[in-house]
C-alpha cells in the first residue's frame, strides 16, 4: 500500500475561515473603474497612483470589511451623493442602490460598488464632490 503524501502544514498564523463563515477580507477590483467622466482615473498621476493610493489600498487588504466599515469608510446611498453622480450613474447605465466610499486622507475618497468582500472600484475623489459634506461645527 502506497502512502499518502503529506500535505503542507498551515503556518501557526494563518486565519483559517469556520466551516460555513464567509470570508470578509478586503479585496478590490478595477473592472469597473471609469477612465473618464469627472472622477475618472486619467486624471491622476502614476506618481500619486503607486504612492498614494496603491498604498492604501494594499493597507486595507490586510483588514477584513468589519474593521474598515467604520465612520471614515461606509456605504451612502445614491439618494444622499450630489446630481452630477447621479446623473454619471446613469450615463454609465450602472442602478446601485448605495456606493461605498474609502476615506484616503483629508478630502480624498475612491468610491465603489461593494459586492461581498469585493469593492469594485469605480472613481477617484480628490476633493469630496461626489457625496460632499457640510464642515462641521458651522
Amino acid at each position: 500500500m502506497a502512502k499518502k503524501p503529506r500535505s503542507r502544514a498551515q503556518p501557526k498564523d494563518a486565519k483559517i475561515p469556520k466551516v460555513g463563515e464567509p470570508l470578509r477580507q478586503f479585496k478590490w477590483s478595477f473592472q469597473y473603474a471609469e477612465l473618464d467622466g469627472p472622477w475618472g482615473w486619467n486624471k491622476i498621476s502614476m506618481e500619486k497612483f503607486l504612492k498614494d493610493i496603491l498604498n492604501k489600498l494594499q493597507d486595507f487588504e490586510t483588514m477584513s470589511w468589519p474593521e474598515i466599515e467604520g465612520r471614515n469608510n461606509h456605504s451612502i446611498s445614491v439618494e444622499k451623493l450630489d446630481s452630477k453622480a447621479k446623473k454619471r450613474l446613469k450615463e454609465l447605465k450602472l442602478c446601485p442602490v448605495k456606493l461605498f466610499s474609502l476615506r484616503l486622507k483629508n478630502k480624498e475618497r475612491v468610491f465603489g460598488l461593494k459586492e461581498e468582500n469585493i469593492l469594485y472600484i469605480l472613481w477617484w475623489d480628490p476633493k469630496h464632490e461626489v457625496c460632499p459634506t457640510e464642515p462641521r461645527h458651522t
